[in-house]
């Protein structure tokens, strides 16, 4: 299944932005489907709608190969370090793979409660994320996918929770 983000195949074939366009609206119709099974906000969910509405987040923390992960979705400072990073890999083979590393390493805030990165100065704050990149371009493809895969059901788990506060604002 292809998303926004490149396909899920093993990152060496250049996403066809048409497709990718098309699978984003099934997500988007999928979660609205989500969220009309069950349109009044849980307690937990009117929690994370505050999150929402100051921040625009959501965290989630999970276990994988015996690692606690701490995940975030991205701001917009953040999306945009990643389309930074990625830029030199665009209109090759190896775009989509870059693009799944650098979107992990913007969104991994702690593996085991330990930052991918620990800035030393002041001028490392501005390239964090890049920093984490490289840090990643050391681990291997499955352990990203996994990662990179646990944030895109985060993702889509906000946009069912906005398309479920949609529904029961009126």
């Amino acid at each position: 299944m292809a998303t926004m983000d490149g396909p899920t195949d093993d990152g060496l074939i250049p996403p066809d932005q048409d497709a990718l366009l098309e699978q984003r609206k099934i997500e988007v119709k999928e979660a609205a489907v989500k969220a009309e099974e069950n349109p009044e906000l849980t307690a937990e969910e009117e929690d994370e709608v505050v999150d929402l509405i100051n921040a625009g987040r959501k965290e989630v923390h999970f276990t994988l190969f015996g690692r606690v992960i701490h995940l975030r979705t991205l701001t917009i400072a953040e999306e945009l370090k990643v389309s930074e990073i990625t830029k030199p890999f665009m209109q090759s083979d190896g775009y989509p793979r870059a693009y799944r590393t650098a979107v992990v390493a913007a969104a991994v805030r702690t593996i085991d409660g330990e930052l991918l990165f620990n800035p030393i100065s002041e001028s490392d704050f501005d390239r964090i994320i890049f920093k984490k990149f490289e840090v990643l371009l050391g681990y291997y493809p499955l352990a990203v996918d996994q990662i990179y895969s646990r944030y895109r059901d985060l993702e889509l788990e906000l946009l069912a929770l906005v398309e479920k506060l949609g529904k029961s604002s009126g």
